[in-house]
């Protein structure tokens, strides 16, 4: 079988005044008049001089090429979050982030811009736990969040409670204490991080623009995309260990308190009347893995690379948590009881006292409503999630 050899040809044709004049370029694919800067040649004159035949395959080449400049970046592949109960989703995210840089970097985006966004939802609210509903809300980008309004056919205002009761206010501070993922750099971290970046500087410092059979610059800049991804994961710090994350809101949850239906305002432990709740992560065990509450199997992978897929369902529930939010906080505002009794002032700045917040499962229901709106409006989709998407896709597109 015939094979080329760009080099060989490459010399021949600056060995012909006539040809390099014609069809001899720079770096930049530029004719030039000079044969000292004939690096390369144009497509036709490529064709003509030296034939369609494949350049034949130098193993010992490719090899040196290859482990020069490909492995620290497939080494680097390991510091990618994956945090999945198995190893099947943990290797599927290594081969569909290797295979689609476009995907990896909008799902690193979107994660990015929901946490700008979520801080900025809950900014304008002044209502106690607010700050640590945007912490808990943050660490779930990486879980199918589930959002509870009411239990038991409406009897139980799961979310209402959970936000307007006094004795759950230990819930929202043990949860921005336990769920908040910490860990991000580490010396491996550093070490495979370096590796990358130093075997990249030396792969142009060794570039020799007249070897044309040199494949290991164009193997460091087909990689070169993993390298902000892997340092944005490495700041962004997703909380995405699923076992460990689930343990974790199941014990949360068993704190929690629930106002029973009835007359009696007294709240109870919420796990004495229900197993539901009004913030949980679906499915809430992992034996029943075959019944998955989920729009696609991809939402229920606790891997980030998967985040693309969780995008809208969980602004959802963050938007649906955030006018809940909202609504007591107004109602706060206009000095507002729960219970309808009057209204105890706090001191200037102070959070609003618990005496305030106490009352019967009806009316802590209706607090987190909207005024003038008896049952409270379902959005499809949380406002500016698709402004978040186009500008994840834009980067993506971009840098991918």
């Amino acid at each position: 079988m015939s094979s080329t050899n760009f080099d060989q040809c490459l010399v021949t044709i600056k060995a012909n005044s006539t040809l390099w004049r014609t069809g001899g370029t720079d770096l930049r694919g530029n004719l030039v008049d000079d044969v000292s800067q004939v690096v390369g040649m144009t497509y036709s004159m490529c064709v003509t001089q030296c034939g369609t035949a494949p350049v034949a395959f130098n193993f010992p080449s490719f090899s040196t090429q290859f482990s020069s400049f490909m492995l620290p970046f497939l080494a680097l592949t390991a510091q990618l979050p994956f945090g999945a109960p198995n190893h099947i989703d943990n290797f599927s995210t290594i081969m569909l982030t290797i295979g689609s840089p476009t995907l990896a970097i909008f799902s690193l985006m979107i994660t990015v811009f929901n946490s700008r966004w979520i801080r900025w939802r809950f900014e304008r609210i002044v209502y106690p736990n607010r700050k640590q509903a945007v912490v808990i809300l943050d660490n779930l980008q990486e879980s199918l969040l589930r959002v509870k309004r009411t239990s038991l056919h409406g009897q139980l205002p799961l979310l209402a409670a959970q936000i307007v009761l006094p004795e759950n206010d230990q819930w929202w501070q043990r949860g921005a204490a336990t769920l908040t993922f910490t860990h991000t750099w580490s010396m491996a971290n550093i070490a495979s991080v370096g590796w990358a970046v130093i075997a990249y500087i030396f792969t142009i410092a060794s570039m020799d623009p007249s070897n044309m059979n040199i494949i290991g610059p164009a193997v460091a800049c087909a990689w070169l995309w993993l390298l902000p991804v892997v340092v944005g994961w490495l700041q962004t710090s997703p909380n995405c260990d699923e076992v460990r994350l689930t343990t974790k809101l199941a014990a949360l949850n068993a704190t929690a308190y629930i106002c029973p239906p009835g007359d009696n305002p007294a709240p109870v432990p919420a796990h004495e009347i229900t197993d539901e709740y009004a913030i949980e992560v679906w499915p809430p065990h992992r034996q029943h893995v075959g019944q998955r509450d989920s729009d696609s199997s991809d939402e229920s992978r606790s891997p980030p690379f998967f985040n693309y897929a969780r995008v809208f369902p969980w602004a959802r529930s963050v938007e649906e948590i955030a006018l809940a939010f909202e609504a007591a906080s107004i109602r706060a505002s206009k000095r507002m009881t729960v219970d309808g009794t009057p209204w105890t002032p706090s001191d200037p700045g102070a959070s609003v006292l618990p005496c305030n917040r106490i009352g019967k499962a009806d009316n802590v229901a209706i607090y987190i409503q909207p005024e003038g709106q008896p049952q409270p409006q379902c959005k499809c989709w949380a406002p500016g999630v698709w402004r978040r998407v186009a500008y994840s896709s834009d980067l993506a597109e971009w840098l991918g």
